[in-house]
């Protein structure tokens, strides 16, 4: 076990073992006493390897049969694999991203070719199998042979046939269900709230961690393989997915008010580009604009205040930090896990989200923060979705008021044939 801090034998340390349950309990002293360990209840970290430990497994192999198997293990035979880790950088070395800017040289998104695709770009020739599988979500026809761009292509028309105006228009006008969505509360709003008191010190903190994980996302947890996975070639597209899949996961909380349904795992990977359309983000507007014209052309509720709404729920997730944004994954896990058979969506599992936990491991605080801080000062005009939202709401609003004034005259004739008729009997 990797400890956060040291631990020390010293004949105080205590192993019982309770033979009916299987139980096993250690007690083992801190080098410091009354020291906080923090992320105790992050297994995955817990059992992450670090270097020195695994040269030390290395010569343990070099002397008996057992350090063999062990040292397999080690390099990459077993649950523990270290990818690239003398490349990773320090956390003094961590870049801050201007997540709005971005320059990509034309001729390397044109000619990238070959397609490697998924979390870090780490899948390729998976195209048919997933086409198989998942034919229900996935847009690109032919994966394999696509490129970013292409597959960029086809996620925006296929967007644009989707939409549908009298559908937008209906949920516009109809609004009742939709203002009660906007009045449900999601517990993280009440995590942030008492973050933010004991921010300013009208709650003692207890050193207990604000967003704590149920016994359920522990046992996720503990089934995750152990990687310590290096994003640095892809690290500002990683984290843009990771936006774009809280996005969804955002979207679905909101509309079934926390409790999943069976349109659950379809809802959240239809709405995220990152699983449906393997497309890859450079700004955070442009993702959240993907995320807002998926919100709007795919499922249930389509409306631009719910939108919005949702978009503050992001925002509420970032700045909780990387323990929220674990916990909304294993939930996105355990939903794909529940419901992939019938979705087709356990492909999207074990190919992309299973890997996003273990990198949350390793990610920076202040990436995490910055993020949340651009979200923060977000605001998406209706002009940026594409579709002249406000032009079909004004036609709306004018064929209303046509429609009220065409009534009004219609009730002022019948007033007017009433008041005739006692002539008309007369005469």
């Amino acid at each position: 076990l990797e400890f956060p801090h040291s631990v020390v034998e010293n004949d105080s340390e205590e192993t019982i073992y309770d033979i009916s349950t299987g139980d096993m309990t250690v007690k083992i002293p801190k080098e410091k006493p009354g020291q906080f360990f923090e992320n105790l209840d992050l297994l995955t970290t817990l059992l992450l390897k670090s270097k020195s430990n695994s040269s030390s497994a290395n010569e343990v192999g070099s002397r008996n049969e057992e350090g063999k198997k062990l040292e397999k293990l080690l390099s990459g035979g077993g649950l523990i694999q270290v990818l690239n880790s003398n490349e990773t950088p320090s956390t003094d070395q961590e870049v801050i991203y201007d997540w709005n800017s971005f320059e990509v040289e034309p001729e390397y998104i044109s000619t990238s070719k070959g397609s490697n695709y998924g979390f870090n770009k780490q899948f390729s020739n998976l195209g048919a199998h997933i086409r198989e599988v998942a034919d229900n979500i996935v847009e690109i026809e032919e994966l394999d042979k696509s490129t970013e761009i292409s597959r960029r292509e086809v996620r925006i028309r296929n967007e644009n046939i989707k939409f549908d105006p009298d559908y937008y228009i209906c949920d516009f006008h109809e609004d009742e269900e939709i203002k009660r969505l906007n009045g449900f509360k999601p517990f993280f709003w009440n995590l942030l709230k008492k973050q933010q008191e004991i921010g300013r010190g009208e709650i003692k903190n207890l050193q207990t961690p604000n967003v704590l994980f149920s016994d359920r996302e522990q046992e996720i947890m503990r089934r995750l393989p152990n990687k310590e996975c290096n994003i640095l070639l892809d690290e500002r597209s990683t984290y843009l997915g990771l936006v774009d899949l809280i996005f969804a996961y955002c979207y679905n909380h909101r509309i079934t008010e926390s409790d999943n349904t069976v349109e659950s795992a379809w809802c959240i990977a239809k709405l995220s580009s990152t699983i449906s359309c393997f497309d890859k983000f450079h700004t955070l507007r442009d993702v959240m604009i993907s995320s807002i014209r998926r919100s709007l052309s795919y499922p249930l509720y389509r409306n631009f205040e719910l939108v919005q709404k949702i978009v503050q729920d992001v925002t509420v997730i970032f700045k909780l930090g990387k323990r929220m944004i674990l916990k909304c994954l294993l939930e996105i896990k355990d939903i794909f896990e529940t419901n992939g058979d019938e979705y087709g969506t356990s492909i999207m599992n074990r190919s992309v989200l299973c890997k996003l936990p273990e990198k949350e491991k390793n990610s920076s605080d202040n990436v995490v923060r910055s993020i949340a801080s651009e979200l923060n000062h977000f605001k998406a005009e209706k002009s940026e979705v594409g579709w002249d939202l406000e032009a079909l709401e004004t036609e709306n609003q004018n064929a209303e008021e046509s429609g009220h004034e065409l009534k009004e005259k219609i009730q002022g004739l019948r007033l007017e044939e009433a008041e005739k008729k006692p002539l008309i009997e007369e005469l």
